[in-house]
């Protein structure tokens, strides 16, 4: 299992909180990086919306959703899952740094500052 989803623990991406139901999260997680790295997109975009569903402020899978939309070449609903990111906790850089790359690719200056 990927380290970077572990319900139990504490962490600043979903708040400090922990998932209410950690071991059916843990599956619908490791389901959902299991089809990523076997590049089955659209099977990866529902299991990380279903670990969504689970614990919507795990902002981790928020992230991984953006990242398999963006994989998908699917940008602006990729930036709608950063967006939501950063409303749920506006310190998370990776977020902002994404979000700063995909508008530069668009030319949109004003908005990747």
């Amino acid at each position: 299992m990927s380290a970077h989803f572990t319900p139990s623990r504490r962490h600043s991406w979903n708040g400090g909180r922990t998932c209410p139901d950690p071991d059916q999260f843990r599956r619908q997680a490791d389901h959902a990086h299991q089809v990523v790295r076997q590049r089955k997109d659209p099977q990866a975009e529902t299991a990380f919306k279903k670990a969504i569903e689970l614990d919507n402020l795990l902002l981790s899978a928020y992230m991984n959703l953006g990242q398999v939309y963006l994989t998908a070449g699917k940008t602006d609903q990729a930036v709608k899952e950063y967006e939501a990111v950063l409303a749920k906790n506006p310190k998370v850089l990776q977020a902002h740094m994404l979000l700063g790359i995909i508008h530069e690719g668009r030319k949109e200056y004003d908005k990747a500052a």
